[in-house]
């Protein structure tokens, strides 16, 4: 390439190569197998080389999430690389990423801006309370590329980035569900927890307020293959679907939707190059043939499920984490107990209750489960890792939960234990002054978001309106004035 040429390729479901002259980065790898305990793979299957990924110059993670923090990926391919995550209260991307032998690790702030090369920089932005998604700004040259990925930025962040940056030529983002409510649900009903528009609806309004050139569905190209998890293929939404939602509302006003399958890239000098969208037009059968190719991969799995063994380590842990909340938390979230049922492959169940007010968790029989109003009913081999490992959103992403309730406030209030724990994963609690003091240092510079959550909590607590409608909410207000 000439010194001055740039190119962007899509590898994977998030993962995208960009390059500006002899330097290149990757962002958000996951390009080997699965994730989420087999639940999630990459749809279609990557395009991608190896040898090629061996030099980039700097990999960047938006976020540490799994099909975009992918840690098998990490370690047989860019373990020696430079890596760019972002600055934010919860360090454990960074600390998990010197974990596993990543020994070249920056932590970007937000809004700063880190050059890679002479007319090459990245400009990090997070967005989101607790645990943060950040959008990407790359620069190469005259070209202008933000990836917001899963990030909802919106609001007044999203019009400060606009503001800073200008105009561009490329804007990615996800188009699909990649949340837990399809797994909440209350007994004798079967009410939707998400408007099936709703993401064909914001990804519209993200990209009427960015009005790039290209508008590329990103980030949400995945398909389940795990037998848990094989009938939310059915809620998936490929870029083609997509195109058709965003027909029913007039299409983009001022981009053109770009549909970039793995493989396919735009070079400054050449325009683009196609990946091939067969899957998106016959997703059916792509699916088969590819459960087909992963079978043993798959039959694999099932057995070593099935050999899981939950011992008291795993209840232990599990009190630990009540523990480190602390009490006034725990009496503000007004739930008794969790009840969790724990399956296995050939049929075992085994109950157990665990005290929010005490912390005390305990083994009880099925008679004495059936009282429960809610239960959270997870694979035992997901258990078993949600809480040895800490990964308590991590096991709620995977869809391979199913939280039950018998009316809507038990839901609720099991939903409300269960952030506690969340919690404790984002590392808020024990609370300590060192999060405390990251927290306000992040904050005095994603101050805008504090404007954003203020609108959201009168939409959600004074209209009681849903999250997804807030959310579109927000996102009409990022409109320039």
């Amino acid at each position: 390439m000439n010194s001055s040429d740039a190119e962007i390729r899509v590898l994977s479901h998030a993962s995208m190569l960009a390059r500006f002259g002899k330097t290149s980065v990757l962002i958000d790898p996951w390009l080997l197998g699965s994730c989420y305990w087999r639940s999630w793979w990459n749809f279609p299957e990557p395009v991608f080389d190896a040898a090629e990924l061996s030099r980039v110059d700097a990999v960047i993670i938006s976020h540490l999430h799994w099909d975009h923090w992918h840690g098998p990926t990490i370690k047989r391919l860019l373990r020696d690389r430079p890596f760019i995550v972002a600055d934010e209260p919860n360090t454990r991307s960074r600390d998990d990423l010197r974990r596993i032998g990543v020994r070249d690790v920056t932590a970007l702030k937000h809004g700063k801006t880190m050059q890679i090369a002479p007319g090459f920089s990245v400009t990090m932005y997070q967005f989101g309370l607790m645990t943060a998604d950040t959008a990407i700004v790359l620069n190469m040259g005259p070209h202008k590329v933000l990836n917001a990925n899963d990030a909802k930025i919106a609001g007044l962040p999203l019009r400060a980035l606009l503001k800073r940056h200008g105009h561009f030529d490329f804007a990615l983002r996800s188009h699909s569900s990649a949340n837990a409510r399809a797994c909440f649900r209350v007994q004798g009903q079967t009410s939707e927890h998400d408007d099936a528009l709703h993401y064909a609806r914001s990804f519209k309004l993200f990209m009427d307020a960015v009005r790039p050139r290209y508008a590329v569905p990103f980030a949400s190209n995945h398909c389940y293959l795990h037998r848990d998890t094989d009938k939310f293929n059915d809620i998936a939404v490929n870029p083609l679907r997509l195109r058709s939602q965003l027909a029913q509302f007039g299409g983009l006003e001022a981009s053109e939707l770009l549909v970039m399958a793995p493989g396919a890239s735009w070079h400054s000098a050449h325009g683009f190059t196609p990946g091939d969208t067969r899957a998106f037009e016959n997703p059916q059968e792509y699916l088969a043939a590819y459960r087909e190719r992963v079978s043993p991969r798959l039959a694999a799995t099932y057995a070593a499920e099935n050999r899981t063994v939950i011992g008291s380590a795993v209840m232990q842990r599990l009190a630990a984490h009540l523990k480190r909340v602390p009490r006034w938390r725990r009496r503000l979230a007004r739930v008794p107990l969790l009840g969790i049922e724990i399956h296995w492959p050939d049929g075992r169940r085994r109950f157990f209750e665990a005290r929010v007010d005490t912390t005390a968790v305990r083994e009880v029989d099925e008679s004495a489960a059936n009282a429960w109003n809610a239960r959270m009913r997870w694979p035992a081999a997901v258990f078993l890792d949600v809480v040895m490992k800490t990964m308590y959103a991590q096991g709620l992403i995977s869809k391979r939960a199913e939280f039950v309730a018998r009316d809507g406030p038990a839901l609720s209030a099991l939903i409300r234990g269960y952030g506690l724990l969340g919690d404790v994963e984002a590392g808020l609690y024990p609370l300590r002054a060192a999060y405390a003091w990251r927290t306000l240092r992040c904050y005095t510079r994603r101050w805008r978001e504090l404007f954003v959550y203020a609108q959201a909590a009168w939409h959600i607590f004074v209209r009681r309106l849903p999250g997804y409608q807030v959310e579109e909410l927000v996102l009409r207000a990022s409109r320039a004035h």
